[in-house]
């Protein structure tokens, strides 16, 4: 029932003609086998690469729907904090998030594709990278902090830049 396996022929005790003959045969059954190996492989990427995009779709319909949740929680948070400025300064602001969110969404969806990531994870690190700041943006206008308030960041500045001032100003008269 099982099949023998072929007997080893020693190459020390076989003529120089058959040595090349072997040799020769043995190598093109190596060249054969890693043809076919190689053709498996690319036929294992397409089928990882169609799993990923799936997983992302499907977990898009999900992921979608918290961020419009967490960009809810920072446009309403934009408009609270700014209220000077008109729609400038706070439309500016909402588009170099959503392109922050774009940028993240994008790159990780093409290491998924490429299966360099898990899938699942992929669709999710763009919110969980904007959640904490949408959080922290509702936090800021419920407690009436002015974020983008200029004169604020002028003022906490003041001591920084008199503290360089004095120092150029000591270096002329040494």
């Amino acid at each position: 029932s099982k099949a023998k396996p072929k007997q080893m022929i020693k190459l020390d005790t076989v003529k120089k003609e058959k040595k090349l003959e072997i040799i020769k045969n043995a190598y093109d059954r190596l060249e054969s086998l890693k043809s076919t190996l190689e053709a498996k492989n690319n036929e294992l990427d397409p089928g990882i690469k169609y799993y990923n995009k799936v997983v992302i779709y499907q977990q898009r319909i999900v992921t979608y729907s918290f961020t419009c949740i967490i960009f809810f929680l920072i446009g309403s948070s934009l408009g609270s904090i700014i209220r000077k400025g008109g729609m400038g300064l706070p439309v500016i602001i909402a588009i170099v998030i959503f392109i922050i969110f774009y940028v993240i969404n994008v790159g990780f969806e093409n290491m998924a594709w490429a299966g360099k990531i898990n899938p699942y994870l992929a669709a999710w690190i763009p919110n969980i990278v904007l959640f904490p700041f949408g959080v922290w943006m509702t936090y800021k206008a419920l407690t009436d902090s002015q974020l983008f308030d200029a004169e604020k960041y002028k003022a906490a500045l003041k001591p920084i830049t008199k503290l360089f001032v004095k120092k150029e100003e000591h270096k002329r008269y040494q």
